[in-house]
């Protein structure tokens, strides 16, 4: 009742409803939405948009939000994961909000979303391709 004819909406009737282009992008390690069983991707066979593209997130990029940030990115925001875990240990209680903001005014936020390039590239040129035709 709270979505009331959305309810009936999938994604797969909307990307096959026009031939319009569709980046479908997905890691294989996703533990939020699994990449066989609940992703988009796994009903690829459904799917007869001749204009859909696929991107396969694989090792660092395979998981659910790992996708979109580069190599350097995952590596720093680990980093940072791992600083917090240290100094909530040490204090050997949650971090106070205060301490969480005096740590995070020192994170390279610029290199923490830093973005996949490659994902990024297809991307735009899905959205150029639009404009050939």
């Amino acid at each position: 009742m709270l979505f009331g004819d959305y309810v009936n909406c999938n994604a797969v009737a909307g990307i096959n409803s026009k031939p319009i282009p569709v980046l479908i992008a997905h890691g294989v390690t996703d533990k939020t939405i699994t990449y066989n069983t609940q992703s988009i991707i796994s009903r690829k066979d459904e799917i007869t948009n001749k204009k859909v593209q696929y991107y396969i997130g694989k090792g660092i990029h395979g998981g659910h939000d790992d996708i979109w940030h580069s190599k350097e990115a995952y590596m720093y925001q680990r980093e940072v994961e791992s600083d917090i875990k240290l100094l909530t240990f040490e204090k050997g209680r949650d971090l106070t909000d205060k301490e969480k903001r005096d740590y995070y005014k020192h994170v390279n936020h610029e290199l923490y979303s830093a973005p996949n390039e490659e994902l990024l590239d297809k991307i735009i040129a899905m959205f150029e391709s639009t404009q050939k035709e």
